[in-house]
């Protein structure tokens, strides 16, 4: 009585049906080594991409996994938002800093003319 499963459970008959999928089982002889060829092949292709390039592909994209990059993008677009409000108040300040100083050059050039500054 160890088995809480019946053996002609739904669930048990989908895995079968999977695994034999999976394996190639009730197919021809060379069928099922050409489709054992194509997944050896793309097996190795990803190792051989994992040892060259040193990029593994990602297998983990669980919950956790998409709400961390959930909170990395909100962290971004804030980050962004804040740069371009910045960037605006920058450019407002070096107008602001560019009209004192044409301002004070020319204050500068009518001085120029004063007889009264000189020694």
């Amino acid at each position: 009585m160890g088995h809480t499963t019946p053996d002609h459970s739904n669930l048990v008959e989908t895995a079968h049906a999977g695994r034999n999928a999976e394996t190639s089982i009730g197919v021809g002889l060379l069928t099922a080594i050409l489709q054992s060829q194509l997944r050896d092949n793309a097996k190795a292709a990803e190792l051989l991409q994992i040892v060259q390039k040193g990029v593994m592909r990602k297998r983990w994209n669980g919950v956790g996994e998409c709400e961390k990059l959930s909170a990395q993008r909100k962290s971004l677009k804030a980050e962004r938002s804040s740069g371009i409000e910045e960037n605006k108040a920058s450019v407002q300040r070096k107008k602001i800093f560019q009209s004192q100083i044409k301002s004070l050059q020319d204050d500068m050039k009518v001085d120029t003319h004063r007889s009264d500054l000189r020694e």
